[in-house]
């Protein structure tokens, strides 16, 4: 091999190793126990387009507050138990969760589960889910193709909006 092409292969490796040091350095996380929130449905509010709000934050004392994502912060979704009661027995189960912006037309999904009910249409499942990133000013929804009724609890994090 020419002392170019060492140079070359050497500079190559070391830009790849650089980047992808810098790709783990900025993964996303929480920086303070106070950006970590916990989000259901149940309020009962529709989304703008399709299904019900996941609008309703969790504390750790058991208290409840209706939640919507601060002005110049996202959301940082990272995991999701779900479940569906009083479905069809033996049937499938099928829970979407989708973002939807104020004035939706349509939803944007970022989490698909199907899982086969029990006998008495009970069915449920956790996931871990890939930094889905929703913007201030928009709705995470819960949708599925089942009847009964759905249940979420979403996992993630406020950071600020870059």
């Amino acid at each position: 091999m020419t002392t170019f092409r060492k140079l070359l292969v050497t500079g190559l490796l070391a830009a790849v190793l650089g980047a992808t040091e810098s790709a783990v350095a900025a993964a996303l996380a929480p920086a303070k126990p106070s950006q970590v929130v916990t989000l259901t449905n149940g309020s009962g509010n529709d989304c703008p387009f399709l299904g019900e709000a996941v609008d309703t934050q969790l504390f750790p004392d058991g208290s409840v507050q209706p939640f919507t994502i601060p002005a110049k912060q996202v959301l940082v979704i990272t995991e999701v138990d779900w479940g569906v009661v009083f479905g069809p027995a033996s049937a499938a189960a099928v829970v979407a969760l989708s973002v939807q912006p104020p004035s939706a037309t349509q939803s944007i999904p970022f989490f698909l589960d199907v899982t086969p009910a029990d006998a008495t249409g009970t069915a449920g499942g956790t996931a871990a889910i890939a930094n889905a990133i929703v913007r201030s000013g928009s709705t995470v929804c819960v949708a599925g193709g089942t009847t009964g009724t759905k249940q979420v609890i979403l996992r993630g994090f406020l950071t600020k909006d870059r």
